[in-house]
């Protein structure tokens, strides 16, 4: 049922639209969307401006959401005190592998890193960024393993 026609504001399955287009019920689009921009290329476009693009949770000031800024893209959470998680599953059955918090700390395979850096369990490995760089390995067991290229081996700049 269509209502509000001569409002200026329409509504699909409701009596009371509150915005120019107000849905109650799915909605399924058949081509792209663009938002604040005409003729969008991608299924979804935002228009070409920096600043806020997605609010995930909160209405104004500081919310969860994603963000540009020049050269940047941004993920962000309402303050230093909240995390941003990565792994699988869905929200309340989530198995987490990384988790980056507010402060800056970075885990992989653990909740509350206490470092810039901090792993779980298991072997983490830093190599050098050139051919023939030097390597190290910290195992899981407290085995620490340097590999370096030997000098007949080793580029000079």
């Amino acid at each position: 049922m269509l209502h509000g026609v001569f409002s200026q504001r329409v509504g699909i399955n409701t009596s009371t639209p509150q915005e120019t287009l107000d849905v109650n019920g799915n909605i399924f689009l058949n081509n792209k969307l663009g938002i604040n921009i005409t003729n969008p290329q991608f299924p979804v476009s935002f228009a070409p401006a920096l600043g806020d693009k997605i609010s995930l949770y909160g209405n104004a000031g500081v919310h969860y959401g994603f963000g540009i800024q020049p050269h940047l893209m941004q993920i962000h959470t309402d303050g230093s005190g909240s995390d941003i998680a990565f792994g699988h599953g869905q929200s309340y059955s989530f198995t987490e592998t990384m988790r980056i918090k507010g402060n800056g700390n970075v885990g992989i395979g653990i909740l509350d890193p206490w470092a810039r850096l901090h792993t779980g369990a298991g072997t983490v490995r830093f190599e050098g960024s050139s051919a023939g760089g030097t390597t190290l390995s910290l195992g899981g067991n407290g085995d620490v393993q340097v590999d370096a290229p030997t000098t007949a081996q080793r580029k000079t700049n």
